[in-house]
């Protein structure tokens, strides 16, 4: 199997987790916190869609991302500011996260998973070696990117999960 449909599975899979895993939650489940320094998941839906938009987009694309183009910070009231990702958010910064309807996350989300598949389904097997600088570590490969963010969504979707499983457990 080569890298793009490797990936491509990938990048789905990670989706069937988030579809199930937000599939009939609440606005109140997805603005639930499992304590005063948790996530509640409509931040890790926001979090985990800021930083594939921002990392296929930006980083690697070096284009506009989603957010901006699609107007997201708007529809979602948040700053337009790009470079915000929710990335070391403090417990404060946290609580002051709106509560933004689910379908909207959903939708941004959505329309940034789109703009990923449709980077990767354009790619060729040496634009997996190409080198892009960034700020944390100069020898970035589009793949090692690539990997990086499959794995980073894969994560936050299994805790979008888990937090709703845990939600319906305390209802039974």
């Amino acid at each position: 199997m080569d890298c793009k449909r490797l990936l491509a599975r990938s990048f789905a899979r990670a989706q069937e987790v988030l579809d199930r895993a937000t599939e009939g939650m609440t606005k109140a489940e997805f603005a639930w916190q499992a304590g005063p320094s948790a996530n509640p998941p409509s931040f890790i839906l926001w979090h985990l869609s800021r930083v594939e938009d921002r990392t296929i987009n930006h980083t690697i694309r070096q284009r506009p991302e989603v957010w901006t183009e699609g107007a997201w910070h708007k529809k979602l009231g948040l700053p337009e500011d790009p470079a915000v990702t929710g990335f070391n958010y403090t417990k404060e910064q946290v609580a002051a996260f709106p509560l933004i309807e689910p379908e909207t996350l959903l939708a941004y989300q959505k329309a940034v998973r789109k703009e990923t598949l449709a980077y990767v389904d354009g790619l060729c097997e040496s634009d997996f070696d190409c080198k892009i600088a960034t700020r944390h570590d100069e020898d970035n490969l589009v793949a090692t990117l690539l990997g990086r963010t499959v794995v980073h969504v894969s994560q936050h979707a299994g805790q979008i999960d888990f937090i709703k499983g845990l939600l319906r457990s305390r209802a039974d």
